[in-house]
């Protein structure tokens, strides 16, 4: 379920809105990509930004279509800014259908993206939907790099007159690269991208590529949403040593890699960011991946400021006691789950209830199980976390 706030308006608290930009305001849509991530921006100065789009599985196309018509009216006639977080395919494979491919084509000014392969091929690592044989469907952008990270800040800049073949370096302030800023209303806003590339200890493909990730830190006066990709452990722990006040008292936080294992944080990061609201880009019923996990959604839960209001949302957890084999799992099904519609995938791999709520009736706790493993729960809360993919995670207020 897409969910649109604003920040600007009389109240300092962001405010609930529907699908229409506030003018002079900071409006944002939190899209459900299915498994995936897409976040757009109106600014103030009526411009889009679109950090993210992409997906693994379970996107809606009425969602995707409606999402189309949402940029087109948002934009005008004015080129977009993309921010492309770090190349994992659910972040950015859906670009080129979101605004290339679709009409009427949509323009884009610039792209700010990390994990350029080389300055002779800087979306060498965008393989997906072949981002740079394509880039003529976003027009010229200006394609910037963004390096952010304790031992260096700068950007590279390719240019379509060089076809994108020389990189032009400059260094940017160590407190983050501004790419947008202004006063609407008498309130200075600003769009920074404050991490990005930042360096791992880890030999992994995978965590070198999501530890880079660009956060980027949306703000109205003292009102503040930040977005952070893919981000891990160590991304958060160099946005804690070198932006503290930045990135303190946020009003949206968004959970790093859809609430992976990998963005479960410590105590003194959760207590410098202290968020009024989290979200998890996520989508509902996907197995692939087995997220968002319950141990990093108890985590963010203990933050003191969540606001209270009712909630519900799903995680997966690893193993389930009285639950270890496929011979157990086999006997669920024609047991406590005999009496209940259970539906399942085309690999009889994951099964799940149809009625959530039959987990609880039934004696299990949860409410979908994989063949390897991993079990699904269903909980309502009393505290501001929502997730994209699930409809009823958001309570109209």
């Amino acid at each position: 379920m897409n969910i649109f706030r604003t920040l600007g308006g009389a109240s300092n608290a962001p405010s609930l809105t529907n699908d229409k930009a506030v003018l002079g305001q900071m409006n944002f849509a939190f899209i459900d990509m299915g498994q995936g991530d897409c976040t757009i921006i109106s600014a103030p100065d009526n411009k889009v930004y679109i950090i993210d789009c992409g997906s693994s599985g379970g996107l809606d196309d009425k969602i995707f279509e409606k999402t189309k018509k949402l940029v087109r009216a948002w934009a005008g006639k004015n080129p977009v800014t993309m921010i492309m977080t770090h190349p994992d395919k659910d972040h950015y494979n859906k670009f080129l259908a979101l605004l290339g491919t679709s009409k009427p084509q949509v323009d884009v000014g610039a792209v700010y993206f990390s994990r350029a392969v080389s300055d002779k091929s800087p979306w060498g690592n965008y393989k997906e939907t072949a981002l740079m044989r394509n880039i003529r469907f976003f027009g010229s952008p200006l394609l910037v790099e963004v390096t952010l990270n304790k031992t260096q800040h700068f950007v590279k800049k390719w240019l379509s007159l060089f076809d994108y073949k020389d990189a032009i370096e400059q260094d940017i302030p160590a407190t983050g690269h501004v790419i947008a800023s202004g006063v609407a209303g008498g309130k200075n806003w600003s769009i920074s991208i404050i991490a990005g590339n930042v360096k791992t200890t880890s030999k992994s493909p995978s965590t070198i590529s999501n530890v880079a990730s660009l956060c980027t830190l949306a703000r109205v006066e003292d009102d503040k949403i930040l977005l952070t990709g893919d981000s891990t452990v160590e991304t958060m722990a160099y946005l804690l040593e070198n932006h503290p006040t930045r990135i303190e008292k946020v009003d949206i936080f968004q959970v790093p890699h859809h609430g992976s294992d990998s963005s479960l944080p410590t105590t003194a990061f959760k207590n410098k960011v202290n968020p009024y609201t989290l979200l998890v880009s996520v989508g509902f019923l996907i197995n692939g991946y087995n997220l968002p996990r319950n141990t990093v959604l108890q985590s963010w839960l203990t933050c003191p400021k969540l606001r209270v209001i009712d909630r519900v949302i799903d995680s997966w957890v690893a193993g389930a006691d009285g639950y270890e084999s496929y011979k157990d799992l086999n006997k669920l099904l024609e047991g406590k789950w005999s009496k209940y519609k259970v539906n399942h995938n085309s690999s009889s791999t994951f099964f799940w209830l149809a009625d959530p709520d039959d987990g609880v009736k039934s004696g299990t706790g949860f409410f979908g199980f994989t063949r390897d493993g991993y079990f699904i729960y269903r909980e309502a809360i009393k505290k501001d976390l929502y997730l994209t993919g699930l409809l009823g995670s958001w309570v109209d207020e």
